[in-house]
């Protein structure tokens, strides 16, 4: 296999300047291991700043290649593999948990966990990612495409599955964490990011009814838009004003009885979660606070509050395999709708030589619904 091929990947050496397409061997697959063709992999909005350093808490260690997670068609299957084989399509996920210690955990080619152990791992077998022709990774990560249901039946292509990370990610707060209920009330914010709206769309999905909260009006009502003025979703403008911002969230619950759930996506680049101390005045007794975003500061909870309410605040990163499993069946079942048919707009770059130039777009461009993608190795 690996005599017949070539591979070409961008290779980030630092944090201050770009990364450079090379050569690179082409992965043979072993034990627990599947070599897959990278036919399409999404660029998030942030991978510049993680790329430049400036999101200190992913603990990415260079060199590698850099990117989290493919549409892939397997090349290779090592010899324990049961039930992958070559030429079938999957979606490799890029969460590595040690298997040795469920502790450390790390997103391939993307964020190095937690301390000496989470680097440790991320330099070793499931260093690279997938800003390359032909990427190694773990038997359990590689997850089977129906594709005569996705394609066939329901229309995707290869562009719209790359969005299933988006709601993986999103599935461990709303599925798993926040375990939302049909009739629950759920606060997320800000919620137009690509993460958040895709938790929004989950919890629709789930029968909860929805406030979503940022800045800006017209984002919001963006999102409202595109995911087709669901009664159940509702939003209010945030203006700093924590009082203020509470008495807005808590006229759009039903009643005016508050949130079941308060759901935080505050990006890396910002130290403190942007509207916990709002989202808090708005959460009822037994409420939930989930974390998912990536603020580097610390979070204030009013202690005494806390335990007067019963409040339960947990954090999530990423999510276990059975949501993901959950998450596929959703998408396969036509419940959960992704890409164009939801209001999805894809800009592809078709060769790994474009990195650069698919990162600049998305730093520009990424918002809720608006996607790039990179397809390593050519136009699909």
């Amino acid at each position: 296999m690996a005599a017949q091929l070539s591979n070409k990947g961008y290779w980030l050496s630092s944090f201050s300047e770009p990364g450079k397409i090379i050569d690179l061997p082409v992965p043979k697959a072993s034990s627990g291991s599947v070599v897959v063709e990278v036919l399409a992999t999404l660029v998030l909005p942030y991978l510049t700043q993680i790329h430049q350093g400036g999101v200190q808490q992913a603990n990415l260690m260079l060199p590698l290649v850099p990117n989290a997670n493919c549409i892939g068609r397997i090349i290779e299957v090592g010899p324990d593999a049961t039930l992958l084989k070559p030429d079938d399509l999957v979606w490799a996920d890029s969460t590595i948990i040690s298997r040795d210690d469920s502790t450390v955990v790390i997103v391939q080619g993307h964020l190095g966990g937690l301390g000496e152990r989470g680097r440790t791992l991320m330099q070793g077998e499931w260093r690279d990612g997938s800003f390359q022709q032909y990427q190694k990774v773990p038997l359990e990560s590689c997850h089977l495409l129906n594709t005569n249901r996705l394609i066939k039946d329901l229309g995707y292509n290869l562009l719209e599955l790359t969005t299933i990370i988006l709601y993986t990610v999103a599935g461990g707060a709303m599925l798993e964490i926040a375990n939302l209920q049909v009739g629950q009330t759920v606060v997320i914010g800000p919620a137009t990011g690509s993460f958040s709206g895709a938790a929004v769309e989950l919890a629709l999905v789930c029968g909860a009814n929805v406030v979503a909260i940022g800045r800006t009006k017209e984002t919001l009502a963006e999102l409202k838009e595109k995911l087709g003025n669901p009664e159940r979703l509702k939003y209010a403008v945030m203006t700093g004003d924590v009082d203020s911002d509470a008495a807005a969230i808590l006229r759009l619950t039903p009643d005016g009885k508050g949130a079941d759930v308060f759901n935080d996506w505050t990006p890396g680049w910002i130290e403190k979660p942007l509207f916990l101390q709002a989202g808090l005045k708005t959460l009822k007794a037994w409420g939930k606070v989930v974390l998912s975003g990536a603020a580097w500061g610390s979070a204030d909870i009013p202690y005494a509050e806390s335990i007067h309410n019963n409040w339960q605040v947990i954090a999530r990163w990423c999510c276990t395999r059975a949501t993901l499993t959950r998450v596929l069946d959703l998408i396969n079942q036509g419940q959960l709708k992704i890409g164009k048919s939801t209001g999805g707009e894809f800009t592809t770059f078709e060769q790994v030589e474009d990195v650069e130039r698919a990162k600049e777009h998305a730093s520009k461009n990424g918002r809720f619904k608006q996607y790039t993608v990179l397809l390593p190795s050519g136009p699909i």
